[in-house]
This record gives C-alpha cells, sequence and structure tokens, in this order.
C-alpha cells in the first residue's frame, strides 16, 4: 500500500497446498514506508473445498441363495466420506434409483430380502463434501431360484443339470439353481412300482421342464404294479 494507491485491493491467489477442507481466516500486517497509521492489520476468511472423490472400479454382484446378491468394487478413492448404491429391477433394467448407502473405504455390500429367479442390476459412486464421483460399471446378477421336488411312493426323481437325487435313497430333494435355468426332471420307479405322473410344476406323465424364473415345487408319484 502506499499514499497514492490507498486504499487498495488485497486480492489472495489459490495455489496447490495440503489444507483440508474447512473453512480459514488469515491474518497479515500490511505496511506503507508513507502511511501514518502504519501497520495495520486485515483479517481475510476463506473457505477450502474437497474436490469429488475418484469413481470406484470393478463393481462385480454374485447370487448366493434365492433371497440374496453380494456385490463388490475397488476403492480407487482415499478422501470419500461414503459411497451411494443405485439398483434397479428386471432384465436390462435402466430406472436405477438409491438403494442405501456404504461407509468410507467400504468394498463389498449384501442385498438380502430379494425375490427369487429375479435379475437386479447395480452401480455405486464415491462421494464426500465437495461432491460425488462419476459411476462405477454397471453390473446385472439374477437371485437363483429353488426347485422342491417330492417322490411319493416307491420311486426316485432326477435332474438336468444335477442337483436333484430324490427318493431311492437320494437324500437332494432341494436344490437351488441359476434364475432362469431350465430344469428337466427324471422319474424312475422302484422294482415292483410305476411312474402314474408330476403334480405341481409339471402335469401329467410325459417329460417334465421346469423354467426357474422363481422357486418352484414338483410332485412325482409312484403306484404299486398290480
Amino acid at each position: 500500500l502506499t499514499a497514492t494507491t490507498a486504499p487498495a485491493t488485497l486480492i489472495l491467489t489459490p495455489s496447490t497446498g495440503m489444507l483440508a477442507a474447512g473453512t480459514y481466516t488469515a491474518t497479515l500486517a500490511v505496511a506503507s514506508p508513507v502511511a501514518a497509521n502504519t501497520p495495520q492489520t486485515v483479517s481475510v476468511t476463506f473457505t477450502v473445498t474437497a474436490a469429488p472423490p475418484a469413481a470406484p472400479s470393478n463393481l462385480t454382484a454374485t447370487a448366493v441363495s434365492p433371497t440374496q446378491i453380494n456385490y463388490a468394487w475397488t476403492d480407487n478413492a482415499s478422501n470419500e466420506d461414503g459411497f451411494y448404491v443405485e439398483r434397479c429391477t428386471g432384465e436390462g433394467c435402466t430406472n436405477f434409483a438409491f438403494y442405501g448407502d456404504a461407509l468410507a473405504n467400504a468394498t463389498s455390500l449384501q442385498d438380502p430380502g430379494l425375490t427369487a429367479g429375479t435379475s437386479y442390476s447395480y452401480r455405486v459412486r464415491a462421494f464426500n463434501a465437495g461432491g460425488v464421483s462419476a459411476y462405477s460399471n454397471a453390473v446385472t446378477a439374477t437371485t437363483l431360484a429353488r426347485l422342491q421336488v417330492t417322490a411319493v411312493g416307491e420311486g426316485a426323481v432326477t435332474s438336468d443339470p444335477v442337483g436333484i437325487n430324490c427318493g431311492g435313497g437320494g437324500p437332494a430333494c432341494l436344490f437351488d439353481f441359476p434364475g432362469g435355468a431350465v430344469v428337466t426332471l427324471s422319474a424312475t420307479a422302484a422294482t415292483g412300482w410305476q411312474f402314474l405322473g408330476w403334480t405341481g410344476a409339471c402335469t401329467g406323465s410325459g417329460a417334465c421342464q421346469v423354467a426357474m424364473t422363481g422357486n418352484r415345487g414338483v410332485a412325482a408319484g409312484f403306484g404299486e404294479l398290480p
């Protein structure tokens, strides 16, 4: 400041530094060799805003049961406050909506309480006081679907793909197949018995193919030969 230019404008120019996000007050002593009231103290308040975090990546999703999908991602940020998770339902869906959030440094979550044999898509982004990151990649997983088989009488039921081996000493009358899979069941009567037919998700006595778009139940009936 000089006697000929005062009052003057003090300009603060931002530069790269190590200040954390927040509000700061700087106090400066301003002196002039020609001013009678020198020096003067000037206080300046300024705010440092955090940069938005880097986007997460490598999002994956795995169905672990008819009602739960687990998903995980890579955390590429060191300054996030947490993560926002968005989800949509149905094959090929694009209408993502906020589903939940995760704490800072989280890299995985579980999504329970889902519907069997249904597709769910997910995407994730990080957030902090400075804003939100770009989205991760979007992923889709389909919950498993449970097939329960009952053998009534003396006989056995097996499946293709493998999983069901029920009756005739076979203990596996319940199995979780991938959602959307088509399962073919075969019935074999014990000696002295005959296969009578299907009830439930299959009917009649012919081939039994079950589309696993949800939980399904099938019963195979066997009767003694005359």
